[in-house]
């Protein structure tokens, strides 16, 4: 990415409250997470990009590298209109 693209992907993870988790030697990156509700979003930034929804009840997971902010912003978003608008803990 850019160093703007970082600049803003940095700026997004601090108003959306993902914490600092870890430095990936392997990957070359920075690891910041967040939970909403039964997810935990990872999102890796340095050498790769990276992305990662963890489900806490089923324990699946989906990762995607990525290449423009706007896609980490976008799963963001999605996550919280889910939680804002429905009920995602399985009955």
């Amino acid at each position: 990415m850019k160093p703007l693209q970082v600049a803003a992907l940095k700026q997004f993870l601090a108003n959306n409250h993902f914490v600092y988790s870890e430095y990936n030697e392997d990957a070359g990156a920075v690891v910041y997470t967040v939970t909403i509700d039964v997810w935990t979003m990872t999102v890796a930034y340095g050498d790769e990009c990276y992305y990662c929804l963890y489900n806490n009840f089923t324990e699946e997971s989906f990762c995607e590298e990525f290449d423009n902010v706007s896609l980490v912003m976008r799963v963001y978003d999605m996550l919280s209109f889910l939680k804002e608008n429905f009920r995602l803990i399985p009955r």
